[in-house]
């Protein structure tokens, strides 16, 4: 076990260190994104220390790849806010169609090594019905920074032109129940959540997910 950022909550899943939050109080049950098969569950001690403690912990994985998702199920918490670029972002940017919520923050690393494949396939997906939204995680302790200029320096750096808005208290990561960043979720047409992706999306990752959405 690593520790990372001042924590000591760290567990595996294919390879990649993801910090599990307070949220997570269950078995992580891996699914092999091929073959849809169970490849393993995680389970962190200590995860109920950090729910008394009321902190919501979230850690960047390492830089290595991580090839698994996990299956959800239930209806997409609300996201709304105004966005970086400064224009307001709710449901009606989203209702009926596929969404792409991917939590980040600019000073973690694997999320920095996996934007320039989230732009790529925004490019390739706007026009397919499916709607992405980034948001940008703060708080946690030690806290992830929430520096405005430098998150939208990070977007203009990588040319993000989806909607990116900042996770103000960490509301939004909460109803998710994100156990680290970056991760990724899939919402199909209906609203329900479908996937979550631990650690920095593959190439072709995405695509395959969303196919299986019919």
């Amino acid at each position: 076990m690593v520790a990372t950022r001042g924590h000591r909550f760290d567990r595996y899943a294919g390879g990649n260190r993801i910090r599990l939050t307070g949220r997570l109080l269950h078995p992580l049950t891996l699914t092999e994104p091929r073959t849809g098969r169970y490849a393993r569950g995680v389970k962190g001690r200590g995860i109920a220390l950090a729910a008394v403690a009321g902190l919501l912990m979230v850690g960047c994985s390492s830089g290595r790849g991580n090839p698994f998702f996990i299956r959800l199920s239930g209806p997409m918490p609300a996201i709304s806010g105004t966005t970086l670029a400064g224009r307001p972002f709710g449901s009606a940017d989203y209702r009926g169609k596929v969404v792409v919520v991917n939590f980040w923050n600019y000073d973690c690393p694997p999320c920095r090594q996996e934007q320039p494949l989230l732009q790529s396939s925004w490019n390739a997906l706007a026009t397919k019905g499916v709607s992405m939204v980034g948001v940008m995680f703060v708080g946690g302790f030690p806290p992830w920074p929430d520096d405005r200029t430098a998150a939208r320096a990070y977007l203009e750096r990588f040319g993000v032109t989806y909607p990116a808005i900042v996770d103000e208290g960490s509301a939004i990561a909460r109803r998710f129940g994100i156990p680290g960043i970056p991760t990724t979720v899939i919402v199909d047409r209906t609203g329900q959540m479908r996937f979550r992706i631990l650690g920095r999306v593959r190439p072709g990752q995405l695509d395959q997910l969303i196919d299986e959405l019919g």
